[in-house]
């Protein structure tokens, strides 16, 4: 069901939050407990509410992931580490860390055609939403943040599929590994250029992403981190402080801008940029990067590279091969590898000029069966 179908379905009306708990779907946590897993609570899709005693002094953050009938948690007011809401969130004791919605939390609101999931009024001590707090609530259409939370943890906002909007916090500065993971309907929310650290996969397969949490304070960027983002538009400054781009990074994102290369690159990781489109590489002078990694821009549609860091001194296997758009690339004097189908099935390439002394580099022209090499050391 859609979001506004299960809402007419169980009867709510504008600004209702989901209630009608049944007493049979009511489960309460033994006293004595003092660890919450993901194999504590018995047959855990069944339960819309799950009561926690104050013996409980630990939770796993996955244990509520198959919770998928879950409307509310109630915390006993004794428990020294865990709270609740009145909402049915669970918190961390001193409210600074969401720790759960439920997957069948949320308010109800017409205008969004689903759930509201709102951290700005009355949540302005929420500075984390934690591993896993909003795991596959797929009702939920829209999320307010407040402009104090810094974190997003891992899969923090995973597979929420029907998420069309968000209010990105005016201060977040990590976003955890897999945090966005295919959120399929999540479009264009604007982050702020606090944003510091991308993790591993944090937006993977999120199919319609425009926006771009990629700034000129972004320092890190996972491996597949916008792995299948096909709509996916970042900006990418020579100015900026991006400085390691992981591998898969950015495949398969047939979306992307013009030029990428900064000055404070060190590091592209293997099939980072593979089967994107991406026209034209630029390493510029002063960036600290070694190598060309495997495969980093495979069968993409690169027309120029320019690779002037005097630090560059590898180009591994495949690193450019199947470009068939490349016509020429030059890379400078500090480079002394280059592999032997670095720049196989690239039909178009015709010069390959390298400040270098003739015959330095082995194996030319190193794939490129079309190219003329221009030794000009």
């Amino acid at each position: 069901l859609a979001a506004h179908e299960l809402a007419q379905e169980v009867g709510l009306v504008e600004g209702e939050e989901i209630t009608g708990i049944l007493e049979s779907k009511i489960y309460t946590v033994p006293d004595g407990t003092t660890t919450i897993t993901n194999s504590t609570i018995p047959t855990p899709y069944e339960w819309e509410k799950i009561i926690i005693p104050s013996s409980v002094t630990s939770i796993s953050s996955n244990a509520w992931n198959f919770c998928f009938s879950l409307k509310a948690f109630e915390v006993s007011e004794d428990n020294p580490y865990f709270c609740s809401d009145s909402k049915g969130y669970l918190f961390d004791k001193n409210k600074t860390t969401l720790l759960r919605v439920p997957c069948m939390g949320g308010v109800y609101s017409s205008s969004f055609s689903g759930y509201v999931v709102d951290l700005q009024t009355g949540y302005s001590s929420v500075t984390a939403i934690g591993d896993y707090a909003l795991y596959k609530c797929c009702y939920v259409t829209r999320i307010f943040m407040n402009n104090n939370i810094t974190t997003i943890g891992q899969y923090g906002v995973a597979y929420c599929r029907s998420l069309s909007m968000m209010t990105i916090s005016s201060s977040l500065i990590t976003i955890g590994d897999y945090a966005f993971r295919e959120c399929t309907s999540l479009a264009n929310p604007s982050f702020p250029d606090t944003v510091k650290s991308i993790g591993i996969g944090a937006f993977y397969r999120c199919v319609s992403f425009v926006g771009s949490p990629i700034s000129s304070n972004t320092e890190t960027v996972g491996n597949h981190a916008f792995n299948g983002c096909i709509s996916f538009k970042p900006l990418f400054e020579t100015t900026f402080k991006l400085s390691t781009i992981g591998d898969y990074a950015f495949r398969q994102c047939i979306s992307l801008p013009y030029n990428v290369g900064n000055t404070s690159m060190s590091s592209i990781g293997k099939n980072a940029f593979e089967g994107s489109s991406l026209s034209y590489l630029n390493v510029p002078s002063s960036a600290p990067i070694t190598k060309i990694a495997n495969s980093a821009f495979l069968n993409g549609r690169l027309t120029s590279v320019d690779i002037n860091s005097p630090t560059v001194t590898t180009i591994e296997t495949k690193a450019f091969s199947g470009n068939i758009g490349l016509q020429e690339v030059e890379l400078a004097s500090g480079i002394t590898s280059i592999a032997s189908d670095a720049f196989s099935s690239c039909p178009n390439l015709k010069t390959i000029t390298i400040y270098n002394s003739s015959g330095s580099i082995s194996g030319a022209p190193w794939g490129a069966t079309n190219a003329t090499v221009v030794w000009a050391g």
